[in-house]
């Protein structure tokens, strides 16, 4: 298993239009081959801050996601965003 979590700052005044894009991009996950689960947070202290964590059964398909759909997604979300996001990937590890 694989996780990706995506740190990322929306303008205020673009909030509920990012919204309606991430439920989008959240259906399109959940099709994706190999996804496993999501989680959407807001930062409690800086509200302009979302923290979104992505599992998958394996990097490649995550990988295979970001260069079908992620990619496009992320160029167009840049008009809700002052800057770029973080991304980290985390390797789950053996118990």
């Amino acid at each position: 298993m694989i996780a990706a979590l995506n740190i990322l700052e929306i303008y205020p005044e673009r909030v509920e239009v990012w919204k309606q894009v991430w439920g989008q991009l959240e259906v399109a996950l959940r099709a994706a081959e190999g996804f496993r689960a999501v989680r959407l947070f807001h930062d409690a202290d800086q509200l302009e801050r979302y923290v979104i964590l992505l599992e998958w059964e394996d990097r490649a398909g995550y990988d295979s996601f970001v260069r079908h759909i992620g990619v496009p997604w992320l160029h167009d979300a840049l008009e809700y965003a002052p800057r770029p996001g973080s991304v980290m990937y985390l390797q789950e590890e053996a118990p």
